[in-house]
């Protein structure tokens, strides 16, 4: 009889642990679909944030057109570099050709 109540007792703490077992995977898997759902509240300041900043970083024509002009000029200054430095290369092999 007492191994009975043992057998019992065990079938339910068995039972309880599926129980807990099944619940503890549910709310995992409900963890889970909550993390990979975008949450619109979430996106919403997002989205107003990247509003902000797109309007903060346009800038005007005038500046867009001296930004270009100083960008061009800087090229040109390493366009020259790079020429000059191929000329002085070509020369040296010129003279070294002579002797």
């Amino acid at each position: 009889q007492q191994q009975q109540q043992n057998d019992q007792n065990n079938q339910d703490n068995n039972q309880d642990r599926q129980q807990q077992d099944k619940q503890q995977n549910q709310d995992n898997k409900d963890q889970q679909d909550q993390q990979q759902q975008p949450n619109p509240q979430q996106e919403q300041p997002q989205d107003k944030q990247e509003d902000e900043q797109q309007q903060q970083q346009k800038i005007s024509p005038q500046d867009a057109q001296r930004m270009l002009e100083a960008i061009q000029a800087d090229e040109k200054e390493t366009q020259d570099k790079v020429n000059k430095e191929k000329a002085k290369a070509l020369q040296r092999q010129q003279i070294e050709k002579n002797w």
